[in-house]
């Protein structure tokens, strides 16, 4: 599976039937590939790889970072996950 159809396909058309913004980010060496907001502040950054790809080491320090200041970083590497990360959104716990 490609990872511009978990980004693409599933991530952003999911996101779009719930109301969520998803926005794509590149502006930054090592920043998520997409921004999901949603209401009442809910943001998570996003970061979308094959199942077999791995983050970089720019991807680790800035994820780790955007962690440290309280943000919601996740790696969806599958299909599987981003239905797992829809099921959390739809029940509230993101």
């Amino acid at each position: 599976m490609l990872e511009s159809h978990i980004e693409g396909s599933r991530l952003r058309d999911g996101c779009r039937a719930r109301g969520l913004l998803c926005l794509k980010l590149s502006f930054w060496k090592g920043i998520p590939d997409r921004l999901v907001i949603g209401p009442k502040r809910r943001v998570v950054f996003v970061e979308t790889k094959t199942p077999v790809g791995s983050l970089s080491k720019p991807q680790k320090i800035v994820h780790k970072t955007l962690g440290r200041w309280g943000f919601t970083v996740l790696v969806l590497a599958s299909v599987a996950d981003v239905e797992s990360f829809f099921t959390q959104i739809d029940e509230g716990r993101l």
